[in-house]
């Protein structure tokens, strides 16, 4: 077994809303681990000022479905999934779970947490708008995910005491698909945040 290649994600200009890191300027860096493998996680941060913190999001679990597309559109924060493949028969069904825009469209990129669903018309309430405009028959996935949080305190200048990054190690007992996210704990700061991974490459 050997180590997988290093990949960076780009940079994240965050608010404080959680959102995406995104890979190679297109869809939110999606990381998949086989039994028993590990990925290590490396944050390093410009800090805007030292007014919010910043939190990080490691959300890993299941992958319930990808490759189908919205029925429809009420609003930025208000879509209809694929009946065929995903609709649900009663009300709430999709609550917790994550929606992820991928492959083209205009939200692409973009990874919400669903705090509504109404089986009506296999609508779903999304945490906070997109940042563009969604329309239907874009694609999408979808995502049981666990959520682990940790808080970053980052400084605008750097010190041996206070250096601006951190890591992290997720391994795959708590599921194969790991996405992360990140926000400022406040409505001032708009750190840039950067994450590179790395798969051991370990597995059964």
């Amino acid at each position: 077994m050997a180590h997988g290649t290093r990949t960076d994600s780009d940079f994240l200009t965050v608010d404080a809303d959680f959102e995406a890191f995104i890979e190679a300027g297109a869809d939110p860096l999606l990381i998949t681990l086989n039994p028993r493998e590990t990925v290590s996680l490396t944050f390093h941060v410009d800090a805007s000022d030292t007014t919010d913190d910043l939190e990080i999001e490691i959300l890993q679990g299941h992958q319930l479905s990808t490759g189908n597309t919205l029925d429809g559109v009420t609003s930025t924060t208000d879509v209809e999934l694929d009946t065929a493949a995903d609709g649900f028969s009663a009300d709430d069904d999709m609550n917790g779970l994550y929606i992820s825009f991928i492959t083209s469209g205009t939200a692409r990129g973009e990874v919400r947490l669903i705090t509504d669903s109404v089986a009506a018309d296999d609508g779903v309430v999304l945490s906070h708008a997109v940042n563009v405009s969604v329309a239907a028959a874009d694609p999408y996935a979808l995502f049981a995910f666990d959520a682990f949080r940790f808080v970053m305190d980052p400084q605008t200048t750097i010190t041996s005491d206070d250096q601006n990054n951190d890591a992290i190690t997720v391994d795959a007992r708590n599921g194969r698909y790991v996405m992360i996210s990140a926000r400022a704990d406040g409505a001032s700061s708009t750190h840039r945040v950067r994450v590179s991974y790395q798969v051991d490459g370990v597995s059964v």
